[in-house]
This record gives C-alpha cells, structure tokens and sequence, in this order.
C-alpha cells in the first residue's frame, strides 16, 4: 500500500532534479529499487511538479513556474 514512509516519496526528486544519466549514478549506489516504486516516484515527481507549476502560475510566482517546469522537463526524460 502506498503511504507517507513509502520509498518513492523521497525518491521522486531523483526524477525531478537529476537527468537521466544522473539517476543511473544514483540507482547504482542506492541498490536495488523496484519497477512499481521507480514508477510510483516518477508519478510522484510529476504530480508534485505540476502543482507547484499550477501554483506559480496562480502567484504570478516566475521563478516557481520556471523551476516547476525545469522539473517537468527531468521527469518526461527517459533517455
């Protein structure tokens, strides 16, 4: 079940502030993560990242919404 102390909650900044060569470095020294916990952290990552672009946008916040898009941007690469 998916709650607060599951993995993929820390994990998804891995997918929101690291390029894609970048998360293979940090998977080959955190160990051995699952499939379903990798994608429920790129979901996280992705999620959280468009409600803070939705928010910046709300403020009027430019550097919020160029950092939520930045992050969008990480977590849509896979290669």
């Amino acid at each position: 079940m998916f709650h607060i102390g599951h993995p993929a909650i820390d994990l998804s900044l891995i997918y929101s502030f690291l390029p894609v060569k970048g998360r293979g470095i940090f998977f080959e020294h955190y160990g051995n993560v699952d499939d379903e916990t990798k994608s429920i952290a790129l979901f996280k990552s992705i999620y959280s990242s468009i409600v803070l672009l939705v928010y910046g946008i709300d403020k009027q916040d430019a550097a919020l919404v160029d950092a939520a898009r930045a992050s969008l941007r990480l977590a849509f690469k896979t290669e």
